[in-house]
């Protein structure tokens, strides 16, 4: 399904996926009651991707206007992409996802940064209940070095913080 679909939008994949693998899975699981969930990340060829896979492809990544990226494959892959973008001068986006322990050198890499409640929780360390503690965790992501936060706050909307302005939708 997922080769299907990138073909149809024209996405080149850059990890070979053969026939007795998978392109990756998630499973979902979701709270009826209170509509909280927990994804489970089977991460299939993603999880194969290296910094040799990265930097084999820098040159797409220089042309970029955008960089976006995730924790799906292997954190030094990860921080391979964002330190060829930024050298690059392209604008970075981090999906922290799935949570994960992340170095402040690896953040300041992120002009923007976009964890739900418990990923910012797991890079700050403070809480994240209330549009109030979003704003003192996305405070405390920006003096890690990131340039934006924005923090989904699930039925509570989105937190986007910079420097200059903090707006909640």
């Amino acid at each position: 399904i997922a080769r299907a679909t990138w073909a149809k939008a024209g996405v080149k994949p850059g990890v070979k996926v053969d026939a007795e693998s998978y392109t990756g899975a998630a499973y979902i699981f979701i709270e009826q009651a209170t509509g909280n969930n927990a994804i489970i990340v089977a991460a299939g060829a993603a999880g194969r991707v290296s910094t040799l896979d990265v930097e084999a492809k820098a040159d797409l990544i220089e042309s970029a206007a955008i960089f976006v990226t995730q924790l799906e494959q292997p954190i030094a892959a990860t921080l391979r992409g964002l330190q060829i973008a930024r050298a690059a001068g392209v604008t970075t986006i981090l999906n922290p996802a799935p949570a994960a322990t992340l170095p402040d050198s690896m953040l300041a890499l992120c002009d923007f940064l976009t964890p739900n409640e418990s990923e910012a929780e797991a890079l700050t360390g403070l809480p994240v209940t209330s549009v109030d503690e979003a704003r003192i965790a996305a405070a405390a992501l920006l003096a890690k070095g990131v340039g934006a936060v924005i923090i989904t706050l699930g039925d509570n909307g989105a937190l986007y913080h910079d420097a200059n302005q903090s707006v909640h939708v």
